[in-house]
């Protein structure tokens, strides 16, 4: 009972004031509160993941309210509910990794890829 009603009170505003989660943004039908979950959620931060059960379609959504107003960050996805919060609640991938995935890529020779043999 907590998360349907910690639930409404993130989507309940958002819905009434921005005219979003209301619908699926691909197949147009309406989205209603049991296809929502909280993926997570810090400070005035809320990560969730819409599905829809008519195209199955997901849409991940970042929704983060300060005193200066709403920020909304939204992605189409295939991610399920169970994936988003694995990753969500993964450590951020740092600096050094991100700089090893760089240079393996560099080293690439895709030409080898691209000649076709005949």
């Amino acid at each position: 009972m907590f998360e349907k009603t910690r639930l409404s009170q993130i989507i309940d505003p958002l819905r009434s004031q921005f005219m979003i989660m209301k619908e699926c943004l691909v197949c147009k039908r309406e989205i209603s509160d049991k296809q929502i979950k909280i993926v997570g959620e810090s400070d005035n931060s809320y990560t969730l993941h819409l599905s829809c059960t008519y195209c199955d379609n997901a849409l991940v959504l970042l929704a983060s309210v300060n005193n200066i107003g709403v920020g909304l960050v939204c992605m189409m996805s295939d991610l399920t509910y169970d994936d988003a919060k694995r990753l969500f609640e993964k450590a951020p991938i740092g600096a050094d990794s991100l700089l090893d995935a760089y240079q393996v890529i560099q080293n690439i020779s895709f030409n080898k890829y691209l000649i076709s043999k005949k």
